[in-house]
């Protein structure tokens, strides 16, 4: 009996902790489980007006939801984005976890998974995982869905997030947040002010090889404080590559740059 008691004491803070409830939720129920326990003992008589409180409590936060996805969904979303399986073309990925995931989902799943895409990228258990360019910009492709599935969710907390996390990155991480301004509307304007000039005197100082190893040129076409220190960089880029004295030598040089939208062609007739 101690036991039952003891677990159905700890069960809403057991299922906050997996995920399954925002804090207003768990609050809400919390409040509702002190008033039943008053109630049951004689200790007090609800209102009307209480008894309807209630009732609108359990039926918002319980008896009307689907079966909700919790934490350990998004651990398996994280390990789905890592398998060979996985959609390479960035619409496609977003299908997969509209179908696979979002369906399903609340809003503190939503909240887990926002953190979640943007630590990835650099937490050292994970960054490795996804250092390359093409993993990085499929999270990045995600986090947008998410932005546009939930923007009540992405609006709320992804300002206050990246406001604390960004401190956290040296500046030799900063750049590897370019394929997430350049694909997740509104992110740059989220980004406090000294975070986006810190960002601009690294892009500056960087070479264009290290911009293109980290997605930098991937933001140029979505934030236009940007888009012209980008474009001189790639006219730098180019102008080494027409100076190298063979095209291989020309093509080890800039074999990590992605031409970003505004560049011209370019070709190899002239070595």
């Amino acid at each position: 009996m101690r036991q039952q008691q003891r677990a159905e004491g700890d069960l809403l803070d057991h299922v906050a902790k997996m995920g399954f409830l925002m804090d207003r939720e768990k609050t809400d129920l919390q409040r509702l489980k002190e008033d039943r326990n008053l109630c049951a003992h004689g200790g007090a008589e609800p209102t009307r007006q209480q008894a309807l409180a209630h009732l609108s409590h359990v039926l918002l936060h319980l008896l009307v939801k689907r079966p909700l996805l919790g934490k350990r969904a998004v651990e398996r979303l994280l390990q789905d984005l890592l398998l060979e399986s996985f959609p390479k073309r960035e619409e496609e990925a977003k299908t997969f976890v509209v179908d696979r995931y979002f369906v399903c989902a609340g809003d503190a799943f939503f909240v887990h998974l926002l953190k979640a895409l943007v630590r990835a990228a650099f937490e050292e258990e994970t960054r490795e995982q996804f250092r390359e360019l093409g993993r990085r910009r499929i999270l990045a492709a995600v986090l947008e869905q998410l932005r546009e599935t939930r923007e009540d969710v992405f609006s709320e907390q992804l300002a206050p997030f990246l406001a604390g996390y960004l401190k956290k990155l040296g500046d030799e991480d900063l750049l590897l947040l370019s394929p997430f301004l350049g694909r997740v509307q509104g992110m740059w304007e989220l980004m406090t002010e000294a975070d986006r000039i810190r960002f601009q005197v690294v892009l500056e100082e960087e070479g264009p090889e290290a911009v293109a190893e980290a997605g930098g040129f991937d933001a140029a076409p979505a934030v236009e404080e940007l888009a012209k220190p980008l474009e001189k960089k790639w006219k730098k880029a180019v102008s080494a590559y027409f100076a190298a004295e063979t095209c291989s030598q020309a093509e080890r040089r800039l074999e990590v740059v992605q031409r970003p939208r505004f560049a011209v062609p370019f070709c190899c007739c002239y070595c």
